[in-house]
């Protein structure tokens, strides 16, 4: 078997040591095609691998679920905020009118009185 490198390709193939390598020259020629270092399948990289069949798409749907669910409560408390401080305001704005209304009513009570008063 011919020498490998650390990566377990031969010397003049492996692009790792080409790229790391400070001496090594661009080569214009095409890739080579990449073996596995301990023999079996080689990789495909154009090749569809389809998800674990362990993994369950109800507890996929389950997420998505709760995430709906936290954004939902998330927008429902920043109605109930908002409302809240909107009614706030016009209860600040009610009181004032009421309080504005009693002093007026009372200023011209006293008003009346004073000038019906002998001194």
């Amino acid at each position: 078997m011919a020498e490998t490198c650390q990566h377990g390709y031969a010397p003049g193939e492996c692009l790792i040591c080409a790229t790391l390598s400070p001496q090594t020259q661009v080569r214009t020629s095409p890739l080579p095609v990449a073996r596995p270092p301990l023999g079996g399948n080689a990789i495909r990289p154009d090749a569809v691998f389809r998800p674990d069949a362990t993994r369950h798409p109800i507890r996929a749907n389950g997420h998505h679920l709760l995430v709906v669910i936290a954004s939902l409560l998330a927008v429902g408390a920043a109605v109930w905020l908002l409302t809240g401080l909107a009614f706030a305001l016009l209860h600040v704005l009610e009181l004032l009118v009421v309080a504005g209304g009693a002093g007026w009513v009372g200023y011209r009570l006293g008003h009346w009185r004073g000038r019906h008063e002998r001194h």
